[in-house]
């Protein structure tokens, strides 16, 4: 809650992606963040945006060219589980990683 940092499970997912991105240099990645955390909306839309830049470091380092990877935080749209146990908003606390045949050009 209230982070942006990548565990080892993220790592470990990251790094079986980045693996496919090496094999298939023709695909690109949206990095889409999302937040349930505590706090306004424009709090989640940052926090968000710091775990989506997150995952796209983490690519970045481990050898993606940057011009493939884009970053966008979402804040609370989008939930997957909408309770109030935290079990619950941890679903909604993530990054989803997009490919896409073409860069967004809206980013």
């Amino acid at each position: 809650q209230g982070s942006a940092e990548l565990d080892s499970v993220a790592r470990t997912t990251i790094d079986n992606q980045i693996a496919f991105l090496n094999k298939y240099p023709r695909w690109y990645a949206k990095m889409q963040g999302f937040d349930d955390d505590p706090g306004g909306d424009a709090a989640m839309v940052a926090l968000s945006q710091k775990r989506a830049d997150a995952v796209m470091r983490y690519m970045i380092a481990g050898g993606i060219d940057p011009g493939r990877l884009w970053a966008k935080g979402y804040g609370k749209e989008r939930v997957v589980c909408n309770r109030d146990e935290r079990s619950c908003k941890v679903q909604n606390r993530r990054v989803i990683v997009n490919l896409q045949t073409a860069r967004d050009p809206t980013m």
